[in-house]
């Protein structure tokens, strides 16, 4: 596989296909990191990226992993960007006006002074497009780098890589959510297995069907959009499932919630969408008893006020970091491992579910950031739990794992449970879920989140559509 300079070469496959290693490979940890066998060439530019110094890497090229947490240096937004500069030595006005430049490259000016940990993973994921790009490198590597992004953020990205592409650097992205990329890269490279199956043009891989892209694996290829549901009349209100009212919750002075009245009703899978920031993992924090909400406000199941423990004794919930999730040494121990588990689990049929069976004897952190994903995603679903909160669960996941993750969900509902979904991801909704809430962040302390609800027809593909046409009803 070849990508000439200046170009953009998009990099695809099935979860655990190798994306993630081939980028190690060009960045030089799987060799200084992973101490791994590797053999062949790797040539970047001149420099043999199997054998060639980390520093003198670091250098030549920006990496965004598919987990942005896991690069992060420092404490604060503008020492992040930083960081590599200041270790190379540069004169302070430098760096400084590398780091002013790289912000408003990212959208993230107004970040600067905060700390990563206050952050949104969504947030988070554009620090790291930012620290990727500050040092100024020739070579930027992106892996998953939409896996937490609104729509409006993933626009703002393809605006960035344009952006990096017009000024002459070569962009490798590894990537599942394929269809914002269509104008940028010049070619796509095929992974199954660890092997390159095909390298193709942009136009001969945006040409293939919907059948022959299913088939192969692959997300949609045009950007997903919903539809609402004909029936918009009904409200949801009662009795069965968790009620939120007079709920406040804010971090420090910096108020996050402020929701009059929410209903999340038993029996029906709810997403809840909305931009980076506003509150979404807050909220389910908040829900499954993590996060105690101000005095006056109550968060009640089947009618019934529950203080935070109870709530978190009735939760299962899958993370948007997963790995903080993985305890054990085996796949099928991470599944059982939760102090209870539903009479009616079966391991074995909940890892076939989630195509792990092959893996059930492997350690969690060896898997693919996908199959991490999946991994937790099966330990949640063996809990005998009345509400489960998914975060983001299909980021670095392919088309067929997603179908089959949207498939467990709606099982889920069918028991009679709360099941509330996290993300940004249309495919996800359109696959599974007939109710959609949308959160908005406070911009104001005096102000409440404006937060809408809508009913999703099933199975449709026009995100555009269900933003634009819907009929809104406030609620609080």
């Amino acid at each position: 596989m070849r990508c000439a300079p200046g170009t953009a070469t998009l990099l695809t496959g099935p979860s655990g296909s190798g994306k993630s290693t081939v980028l190690r490979v060009l960045n030089g940890l799987a060799n200084h990191l992973d101490h791994a066998t590797i053999t062949g060439e790797a040539d970047l530019g001149g420099l043999d990226a199997t054998t060639a110094d980390l520093a003198l890497l670091g250098q030549r090229v920006g990496t965004v992993f598919q987990n942005p947490r896991n690069q992060f240096f420092t404490a604060t937004v503008v020492e992040e960007l930083a960081f590599g500069r200041c270790n190379e030595g540069q004169d302070p006005q430098r760096i400084l006006n590398a780091v002013e430049q790289a912000a408003e490259r990212t959208q993230i000016t107004s970040f600067l002074a905060m700390k990563i940990g206050e952050l949104s993973g969504g947030q988070q994921q554009r620090v790291a497009c930012g620290a990727a790009i500050a040092g100024g490198p020739e070579v930027v590597l992106l892996d998953e780098p939409t896996s937490n992004l609104a729509a409006e953020d993933i626009e703002a990205l393809r605006r960035l890589l344009l952006d990096l592409k017009a000024a002459g650097t070569t962009l490798l992205i590894a990537e599942h959510r394929v269809y914002y990329l269509r104008d940028i890269v010049d070619q796509v490279a095929v992974l199954n297995q660890g092997q390159l199956t095909r390298v193709q043009t942009t136009q001969e891989f945006f040409a293939q069907s919907d059948a022959q892209r299913r088939a192969a694996g692959l997300r949609s290829l045009t950007r997903p959009v919903l539809t609402p549901a004909h029936d918009q009349a009904r409200d949801r209100p009662g009795t069965t499932g968790v009620q939120l009212r007079n709920v406040r919750f804010g971090y420090g002075d910096r108020p996050v919630l402020n929701i009059d009245e929410l209903d999340l009703p038993a029996g029906c899978v709810t997403a809840l969408m909305g931009p980076c920031g506003a509150g979404k993992s807050t909220l389910a924090r908040v829900v499954a008893g993590l996060a105690t909400v101000e005095r006056g406000g109550t968060v009640s199941m089947h009618g019934r006020p529950c203080r935070p423990r109870d709530l978190m004794s009735r939760s299962a919930m899958v993370m948007q970091d997963v790995y903080r999730q993985l305890f054990t040494v085996s796949v099928r121990d991470e599944v059982t491992a939760g102090t209870r588990c539903a009479e009616s689990a079966d391991p074995d049929s909940i890892l076939a579910a989630l195509d792990l069976e092959d893996y059930a004897h492997r350690h969690p952190m060896s898997l693919s950031g996908g199959q991490k994903q999946r991994v937790v995603i099966g330990a949640a679903l063996a809990a005998d739990a009345d509400i489960y909160i998914f975060d983001e669960p299909t980021s670095g996941v392919d088309y067929h794992h997603l179908q089959a993750i949207a498939g467990l969900l709606r099982d889920l509902a069918n028991r009679g449970v709360v099941v509330l979904v996290i993300t940004h991801d249309a495919e996800l909704v359109a696959a599974c879920a007939q109710r959609v809430l949308t959160l908005s962040p406070i911009y104001d302390p005096d102000t409440r989140n404006h937060l809408t609800v809508t009913d999703v027809r099933p199975e449709t593909r026009d995100v555009d559509a269900f933003q634009s046409a819907y009929p809104e009803r406030t609620i609080t």
